[in-house]
């Protein structure tokens, strides 16, 4: 009788550490489970960490490059005007003194070749000077922003007037 309680005793903890077992296995599964969600969740949140730093480092090269561009277009409009005030004296050029002003005091250059010749004033703005047509459209995706919001507030200071007309 004693054999089989023992033998009985044996076989319950058996069971039971086998049920622990199971039990503790199944704990180990979730863990396992959850470190990979929490896994994959990192590894998004680093690709699209990434991919901002990329787009940000991306952004930032395009501004640097427009800056260069405008930085290179501004240097050789003062070389082109330099270059007109010190040949002054040859015919095939205009003279500096036959330059016109316009009524703020700026010369009357083009914005895109540094032209001297015969200018039209943008209807836009009504600031820029362009030799033609040709010399605007192509200036156009420099000088738009600017035109737009100088005709803009020109309008609005425009309609301000008519307002306390009426």
């Amino acid at each position: 009788a004693y054999n089989c309680l023992i033998h009985f005793y044996k076989r319950n903890l058996t069971n039971m550490n086998l049920s622990k077992a199971k039990a503790d296995q199944a704990k180990v599964d979730q863990a396992k489970a959850h470190l990979a969600k929490a896994k994959r969740e990192l590894a998004k949140a680093e690709a699209k960490f990434a991919s901002s730093e990329f787009e940000f480092a991306r952004k930032g090269v395009e501004v640097a490059k427009r800056i260069e561009v405008l930085e290179k277009e501004l240097e050789l409009k003062k070389e082109l005007i330099a270059q007109v005030k010190a040949d002054q004296n040859k015919t095939d050029l205009v003279k500096v003194d036959e330059v016109k002003v316009s009524k703020n005091g700026r010369e009357k250059i083009c914005w895109k070749c540094a032209s001297f010749q015969k200018l039209y004033r943008c209807a836009g703005c009504k600031v820029a000077w362009y030799c033609g047509d040709s010399c605007q459209e192509e200036d156009w995706h420099r000088h738009s922003g600017w035109c737009v919001l100088r005709e803009r507030k020109r309008k609005e200071k425009r309609d301000g007037q008519d307002q306390k007309e009426i």
